[in-house]
């Protein structure tokens, strides 16, 4: 029997402080400063986790069948980004205008944990060892067809459904910065910033990784 997160609750640091993601309750959220130490303190002896005293410490953690599993999240966020290439509406266009209104219809009807399994349950018949970085920047180009928005998780979650229609995998990353806080997130795949510039993407520290 093993420690973990509870479910739906992912965690990352910013200047060594723990900043937490609950997909279930749609919010972000950080400790106090003696409360941080103190989950700082059971990160590294996750046995405890599950009897510390203390209720909002302790409603982090569950007990499962498996390993302590209790680490923050971490991902390469890479230095490549794909650029857009030149906008003509075609065939392709359509699945593109598929993909975004699927993806306002999901923000405007179901709660983000139920977003995300939707989006990682996508899939296409088989996946494709081909460039992603040509399927990506066809739809970074729908900027010139959609109205451009600074709405991020819509334009992640639209791609991401589109990339898996179209059979590629990728990552949406989910990030965070302190002092202000800030939240973002992208699309990634193991070599490659598809829909974002690293420039910005290497100022936020990923909470959330959906593959």
């Amino acid at each position: 029997m093993g420690t973990r997160l509870r479910q739906g609750l992912s965690y990352c640091l910013v200047d060594d402080r723990p900043v937490f993601l609950d997909i279930l309750a749609d919010r972000y959220f950080a400790l106090s400063a003696a409360s941080s130490m103190r989950f700082m303190g059971l990160v590294d002896e996750p046995d405890r986790a599950s009897f510390d005293p203390e209720p909002e410490i302790a409603g982090l953690f569950e007990l499962y069948d498996g390993p302590n599993d209790v680490a923050p999240t971490t991902i390469c966020v890479p230095q490549l980004d794909v650029m857009p290439r030149r906008a003509g509406f075609s065939i392709t266009s359509l699945s593109i205008l598929s993909a975004h209104a699927s993806a306002w219809l999901m923000l405007r009807t179901l709660p983000l944990h139920k977003m995300l399994r939707h989006v990682s349950r996508t899939s296409a018949h088989r996946y494709k060892d081909g460039d992603i970085a040509q399927c990506a920047a066809a739809f970074r180009a729908s900027d010139a067809i959609v109205a451009r928005t600074d709405r991020c998780l819509l334009k992640a979650i639209a791609m991401s459904l589109y990339l898996r229609r179209s059979g590629f995998r990728a990552q949406m990353v989910f990030g965070v910065t302190l002092d202000p806080f800030r939240a973002h997130c992208w699309l990634q795949s193991d070599t490659l910033l598809l829909n974002e510039s690293y420039d910005i993407a290497r100022n936020f520290t990923p909470i959330l990784v959906v593959r």
